[in-house]
């Protein structure tokens, strides 16, 4: 499995909860605690702007919200 960016704590959690359907794990760009649950030095306002206009096109709204929920909220496993 391959979790890049926001897709690495999704990808975390999946391997902790089903280790026997990964061979490996490859995470890239990412991080292992979501934006509500660390404190960031400061509001990264260029980046957020450009990732929302990045799903704006290449998602739809529903998908958005379940990444951004479950991004967002992801501890360590």
């Amino acid at each position: 499995m391959l979790g890049i960016s926001s897709g690495g704590p999704i990808a975390i959690a999946y391997a902790a909860r089903h280790p026997e359907r990964l061979s490996r794990l490859i995470l890239y760009g990412g991080y292992a605690r979501g934006w509500r649950n660390r404190e960031l030095d400061r509001p990264h306002q260029e980046e957020l702007e450009w990732f929302n206009d990045l799903q704006r096109v290449s998602t739809s709204s529903e998908n958005a919200v379940k990444m951004r929920e479950a991004s967002s909220q992801a501890v360590n496993c």
